[in-house]
């Protein structure tokens, strides 16, 4: 498509990758990069700080950035695509009186008001969200959305955050000298880390599965809590963090089951998805988007909120299962994935950014 004729989309963004934190916001360069054919992208964003005074100057270039946005040219052909809207809802209800072109990408946390400040956002929120179109990442968060902002006049997008990468995330042999379980996700109390571990700990003092090791890979502020643990307890877990998301594919590669038990209201889990296109199966807690691709017993199993003796028993019963019964359920995990794929689901985003 010739340059000329493209129309330009600006992206917003709270949240970005960095050389420090490659994985921050990493949904969102992939984003930019699987639209940048189409359109002509100008990023809005800012990385992740690390001081209170660094965080609050770069909301405040961020929110001027966006305030700039008012007096573009040609804004009747221009968009606005904003991910994390809640953040900079404020800066975004000038332009939902002016009736400008605003797309509003929700990915979790933004529609959950549990504190004052974010009950502040929350009020200029709604009433942004009704003169903009909405992308979600799940059917399931599509109707949390509904539930919180109420019914929508315009349609919303289910996608699934850019979707998996079929060239990065695919089968691979790799020999293994034992069976591994992994972990991947930010290391904070809500993705489930301690109920992993407890897990682990309970499979060693009952010797349900023999020899056995572990792989966590994230980052976040319980770290030194989760390195603490494994080596209070002796646990035979590895961590590893700061990982860059071509080098999952060795990782994920490792594990015999992918473990993911979070007991937050969860958009989507992309991280099972990853694991499921690397043909690994996906025990998952029973919340949020995790619950639309993980089916029982097919190419995974759910257990109950924070329920490691329960999260023990999925693991034991998987591992139980014959070579046959696994390569089968591996089958079932690419099926799945494959409906995550890249390219499909950003076809629909095109064809949903094109027709506004």
């Amino acid at each position: 498509m010739d340059k000329k004729s493209k129309r330009t989309i600006y992206v917003v963004s709270n949240m970005y990758p960095s050389e420090e934190y490659p994985n921050y916001g990493v949904f969102v360069k992939r984003f930019i990069e699987l639209i940048s054919s189409q359109f002509i992208i100008v990023p809005i964003t800012i990385k992740k700080q690390s001081g209170v005074i660094a965080k609050i100057g770069s909301y405040i270039k961020l929110y001027l950035a966006v305030l700039k946005l008012l007096f573009i040219k040609n804004h009747n052909s221009t968009l606005i695509y904003v991910h994390f809207p809640l953040y900079v809802a404020p800066a975004l209800l000038p332009f939902a009186w002016l009736n400008r072109k605003l797309v509003l990408n929700f990915h979790g946390s933004d529609i959950v008001f549990n504190t004052w400040y974010k009950k502040i956002l929350g009020f200029f929120l709604k009433k942004v969200v009704r003169r903009s179109r909405i992308v979600v990442p799940s059917a399931y968060y599509e109707s949390e959305v509904v539930k919180v902002m109420g019914p929508q006049e315009n349609s919303i997008l289910v996608y699934p955050s850019g979707g998996v990468n079929e060239s990065i995330f695919y089968p691979i042999e790799q020999n293994k000298d034992m069976f591994t379980l992994g972990f991947v996700s930010n290391f904070i109390m809500g993705k489930g880390w301690k109920i992993f571990l407890d897990s682990i700990e309970e499979l060693i003092k009952g010797q349900y599965i023999g020899d056995f090791k572990a792989i966590m890979v994230g980052q976040g502020k319980d770290k030194d809590a989760i390195i603490e643990s494994i080596e209070k307890k002796n646990l035979p877990v590895t961590v590893r963090s700061n990982v860059p998301q071509e080098e999952l594919l060795n990782i994920y590669a490792m594990f015999d089951v992918f473990v993911f038990p979070s007991f937050l209201k969860e958009s989507l889990g992309l991280v099972g998805i990853e694991a499921m296109m690397c043909g690994i199966p996906v025990i998952a807690s029973k919340t949020g988007g995790a619950m639309g691709y993980v089916k029982e017993a097919e190419n995974g199993y759910l257990f109950d909120l924070k329920d490691s003796a329960a999260l023990t028993q999925k693991i034991i019963i998987y591992h139980q299962l014959s070579e046959m019964e696994k390569e089968k359920m591996r089958a079932h995990c690419l099926q799945k994935a494959s409906e995550y794929e890249s390219k499909k689901v950003t076809k629909r985003l095109l064809e949903f950014l094109n027709e506004y």
